[in-house]
C-alpha cells in the first residue's frame, strides 16, 4: 500500500500538533475509576454529585452512545481518533477487545500510558496511524467508534471508505456528530472554533451524509437534536442549566414526532453506517 506523506497536509499537520500541546497540557495519567470518573459524569450532566462538578450537556447523546457500546462486549472495536484514550479505557472496561489509533504522537503517547497505569496495555492498543492510510486488515473489526471523532476525520480522503473495509460483514460504524443543518448553529460554530482557537474543525454536512450512503451498506441517522442543541448556551452544570438542557430534550421529543419537517434543522444526531 503506497504510504501517505502526511506531514505535507497543512491541515493534518495542524490538527496534530494542536493537539500534541493540548495532551501535554493535561495532568499526567492515572488510575481511574472508569465509571465513576468517565461514564456517569457524561450521562448525568451533573446530577450526580455537587452542581459545580464535571459535566457534559450533551448527556443524552453520551448516554445513548456509551450504554450502546456495552451490548458489544466480547467483539473487536477500532476507536478512530482516540485521543488520549479515555474511551478506549472504557470500552475495555466493558469488555471489548480494543485497538486504537489517533495521527497526533501526543495522544497516542498519553492513551498508551492511560492504560498502562490501568492495567488494560494488554488488552489496548494505540497506533499512531492516518485515517488515509489505514492498514489494519480488511474485515478486521465488528465495531468502529469514536466520541465525537468523525467530524475531525470525514474531511480526509478515503475515510469512510478505510473504515468500511476494515468491518466484518455485518459490522457497524457508531458515532454521535455535529450537522450543519441548524442555520443559526451553522453561523456560530465557526465563530466558536475560532474564539477557542479549535484547529480542522468540521460539521457534516449533506454532501457527507451522501458519501457515507454511497459507502456504506445502510446510514441510519437517528436523535436528531433541534432544540436540545440549544442546551451547548447552558453549558455550565448548574441546576438552573441542568433543568434547562433536560427540558430541551423533553420538547424535542414531544414535537418532533408531531412536527417531523423540523428534523431537518438538526445539529446534532446519531449516526450508524452498516456493512451487510
Amino acid at each position: 500500500m503506497h504510504k501517505i506523506d502526511c506531514t505535507t497536509d497543512r491541515t493534518a499537520r495542524e490538527e496534530a500538533l494542536d493537539f500534541d500541546q493540548r495532551a501535554k497540557a493535561l495532568p499526567p495519567p492515572r488510575v481511574v475509576d472508569i465509571m465513576q470518573d468517565y461514564y456517569w459524569p457524561r450521562v448525568t450532566f451533573a446530577a450526580r454529585g455537587t452542581p459545580g462538578a464535571f459535566g457534559d450537556n450533551r448527556f443524552f447523546f453520551c448516554k445513548r452512545h456509551l450504554d450502546h457500546l456495552r451490548e458489544f462486549a466480547g467483539k473487536r472495536v477500532l476507536n478512530a481518533a482516540c485521543g488520549t484514550g479515555e474511551l478506549s479505557l472504557y470500552l475495555a472496561h466493558c469488555g471489548l477487545d480494543v485497538t486504537a489509533f489517533d495521527f497526533s504522537q501526543g495522544a497516542v503517547d498519553y492513551a498508551r500510558e492511560l492504560a498502562r497505569v490501568n492495567g488494560m496495555d494488554d488488552r489496548i492498543l494505540v497506533d499512531r496511524k492516518d485515517i488515509r492510510d489505514l492498514d489494519y486488515e480488511e474485515n478486521s473489526f465488528d465495531l468502529v467508534t469514536g466520541e465525537a471523532a468523525l467530524h475531525h476525520l470525514i474531511k480526509y480522503e478515503r475515510c469512510l471508505q478505510n473504515l468500511y473495509r476494515v468491518l466484518k460483514p455485518g459490522g457497524v460504524a457508531l458515532f454521535w456528530e455535529n450537522f450543519t443543518f441548524d442555520p443559526f448553529i451553522r453561523l456560530l460554530r465557526p465563530i466558536n472554533w475560532v474564539l477557542r482557537g479549535w484547529v480542522g474543525e468540521h460539521s457534516l454536512g449533506g454532501a457527507d451524509l451522501r458519501q457515507a450512503a454511497a459507502v456504506f451498506d445502510r446510514v441510519d441517522i437517528s436523535d436528531h437534536a433541534v432544540f436540545y442543541t440549544y442546551s451547548r448556551f447552558f453549558s455550565k452544570p448548574t441546576p438552573r442549566n441542568r433543568r434547562i438542557a433536560h427540558a430541551l430534550k423533553r420538547l424535542d421529543d414531544a414535537i418532533l414526532p408531531r412536527l417531523p419537517f423540523l428534523k431537518r434543522f438538526y445539529s446534532l444526531a446519531y449516526m450508524q453506517m452498516h456493512k451487510f
